[in-house]
């Protein structure tokens, strides 16, 4: 699975620039070429900085906003890069995020084929959470109840995931939480990376998402950020499958770190460059950090 939507965020400029309402049509998919490229609030290296990708993530264009930069979404994030900070092509074939429809009325529809003069194969009502499984020539492609189609990306707004996929069977959520442990211990051993989100190497907050994306649910990109993501429950109600964020004593950050808790007081995660994913006791764990937040996703 390709990495996108990975930023650091600033939560003062995240919070003026979550796209939230009105969708936006886009050109294309962008693949960073820089080793760490800045996301711009205007098309100026003198403006704030909304965010940070690294090199190999891909972002969408919007549009080419002047000759030398492009408007862009980043995890659901409105700015500029520079035009030669990215490749940019108008397909794309490999999973990208969730999106929700966003129209004034009615429903949109699926359509056979990346063209508004294709075969209607289904229709989604407005609000409906939808993967966004690739890209062609400003239409995702997106898979619902076993229908595969394309909607166009003049009516859907990219998001944070938040939520179960429309299609998804009703489960029993006890029996989710073993699946999650389950499948999380699967990468047991597998190398930290820095700002890795696939198996061939994970940091801690790459792998949280990787996990809850399997699953059909969309954590924020970085620990600081899934500190707000689900809901909170206290130390004494952790379940199996919530995740712990962690700060580092010292750390002015809201979260440094963040794993999945598996019971019997120990969690599942990737530490730090030289280690890989293991689980560890959170009486270790809490020697050099402390526990700030417990959070249930399901």
């Amino acid at each position: 699975m390709h990495k996108f939507f990975r930023p650091i965020l600033l939560g003062a400029a995240l919070s003026a620039m979550m796209v939230l309402g009105a969708a936006a049509s886009y050109e294309g998919v962008g693949t960073v070429t820089c080793d760490v490229l800045k996301l711009q609030a205007s098309p100026d290296f003198g403006s704030e900085v909304l965010a940070h990708a690294m090199e190999s993530d891909t972002i969408l264009v919007m549009e080419k906003a002047n000759e030398k930069w492009y408007k862009v979404d980043y995890c659901t994030i409105q700015g500029y890069v520079p035009v030669d900070s990215l490749t940019v092509s108008s397909t794309y074939s490999q999973p990208l995020a969730y999106g929700k429809v966003s129209l004034n009325s009615g429903t949109l529809n699926i359509r056979a084929s990346a063209s508004a003069d294709s075969a209607q194969v289904g229709s989604m009502q407005n609000g409906s959470l939808l993967p966004l499984n690739g890209f062609e020539n400003g239409w995702f492609k997106t898979e619902m109840f076993g229908v595969v189609g394309y909607v166009s990306s003049d009516y859907v707004t990219v998001v944070n995931g938040e939520g179960r996929r429309a299609d998804e069977p009703v489960v029993d959520t006890s029996n989710l939480e073993a699946q999650i442990v389950d499948y999380a211990r699967q990468f047991l051993g597998t190398p930290y990376r820095y700002g890795g989100s696939s198996p061939s190497g994970f940091d801690c907050s790459g792998f949280t998402s990787y996990v809850y994306r399997h699953f059909g649910y969309s954590l924020s990109r970085s620990s600081a950020d899934q500190l707000y993501d689900g809901r909170a429950v206290s130390q004494s109600e952790m379940r199996p499958g919530d995740i712990i964020c962690f700060r580092a004593y010292g750390s002015s950050r809201p979260a440094t770190h963040v794993g999945i808790y598996v019971g019997n007081n120990q969690y599942i995660h990737s530490p730090r460059t030289g280690d890989v994913l293991k689980i560890t006791d959170l009486a270790y764990a809490t020697q050099d950090k402390a526990i700030v937040g417990v959070r249930r996703i399901l």
